[in-house]
């Protein structure tokens, strides 16, 4: 087994870090949408019982502990179940079922927890159901985003080709491959 040198070490936590906090932001961010739909439907379409200004007072106070709640169980989540370490040795379809089931344990716990604090945060129940689907939704196409497109100055070169021979810097080579009969997923 190769061992890591400190630059290594330091670029791998520095990546895992750099995932969570993406994914941290990627589930306030689905709660986000998810509570200004809400919001919307209960000022426009919804019969109002009560004014605009109490109905975003509300909003407020729901989604600012609801978002601290909900980024970190699912950073702890993930990082317990293994995904920021093992996500490289699932492939397709087995990697997408991975991801869908860290995501659900989180918005699981997530319900978990506000309907066992509910005298403690008002937290609207409507919107967990639809903020499951929309963050397993987000993460699943995300993760499979990343592994098609992993840096900005790949993406570039991905959009700058127009033929084949153009990736080796306008240079075509031709490789030999020995035994490469195996499967390679």
């Amino acid at each position: 087994m190769r061992r890591l040198d400190s630059g290594e070490h330091s670029d791998k936590i520095r990546g895992r870090l750099f995932r969570a906090v993406c994914d941290g932001f990627l589930a306030v961010g689905c709660l986000f949408v998810v509570m200004v739909l809400r919001l919307l439907y209960t000022t426009t379409l919804a019969t109002p019982s009560e004014p605009t200004d109490v109905a975003v007072d509300e909003f407020v106070g729901a989604f600012i502990p609801g978002a601290i709640l909900v980024a970190s169980i699912t950073v702890n989540t993930f990082y317990l179940g293994g995904v920021y370490r093992r996500m490289r040795f699932y492939q397709h379809r087995y990697k997408v079922w991975a991801i869908v089931r860290a995501s659900t344990t989180a918005q699981l716990l997530f319900a978990f927890v506000v309907l066992l604090s509910w005298e403690v945060v008002d937290f609207p129940r409507s919107v967990l159901l639809p903020n499951w689907f929309l963050t397993t939704f987000a993460f699943v196409i995300v993760r499979v985003y990343c592994v098609r497109v992993p840096s900005v100055d790949r993406l570039l070169e991905w959009l700058d080709m127009t033929d084949d021979e153009e990736v080796a810097g306008g240079h075509h080579k031709t490789v030999l491959v020995v035994g490469g009969a195996g499967y390679i997923g």
